[in-house]
């Protein structure tokens, strides 16, 4: 089923993009918040699940988890603006939103190859195209240090150094 590969997919890609920010509240301690965070998302998960399953089959399940990663990635990106705010360390705006365009690209990519499947080889085209231009734009964002190791890898990457 497309439909159910797709919206887990995009929950992988939601999961993925909350990272540094659970980082942030795991790094720092903040149990209280990362358990509220917990709650919040299993009860609208299993809540979802209830209600969707029944109308919507798997797919149904499968938006739900969808809808409460997404929650949680709110809620986490959140907690960790606070706490970094606190603590006068900015979040890194520019970076998460060169880090969110291949995600939306990937979405809208994965809902149009369902909806349109004659067009696939000129959407996943179109969207290699604007991901690698995204990869640009997230090496253009970073501190020079963290650039260049970049484009070392790229260049040469590590398992073709020698010793």
């Amino acid at each position: 089923d497309p439909l159910l590969f797709g919206l887990f997919s995009m929950s992988l890609l939601v999961f993925s993009i909350a990272r540094p920010a659970v980082a942030v509240l795991q790094g720092n301690n903040l149990l209280k918040i990362q358990l509220w965070i917990s709650m919040v998302v299993t009860a609208i998960a299993v809540g979802g699940i209830l209600l969707l399953t029944s109308t919507f089959g798997v797919s149904g399940a499968a938006a739900s988890l969808l809808f409460a990663e997404l929650v949680g990635t709110v809620l986490a990106i959140r907690f960790a603006c606070i706490w970094l705010g606190e603590n006068k360390i900015g979040f890194p705006w520019r970076l998460f939103a060169v880090t969110l365009c291949p995600i939306v690209v990937a979405a809208v990519a994965i809902f149009a190859m369902i909806y349109l499947p004659g067009a696939v080889v000129p959407i996943a085209g179109l969207s290699v195209l604007l991901c690698l231009l995204t990869a640009l734009a997230f090496l253009r964002q970073l501190p020079p240090v963290a650039a260049h190791i970049m484009r070392s890898f790229i260049v040469r990457p590590p398992f073709m150094r020698r010793g």
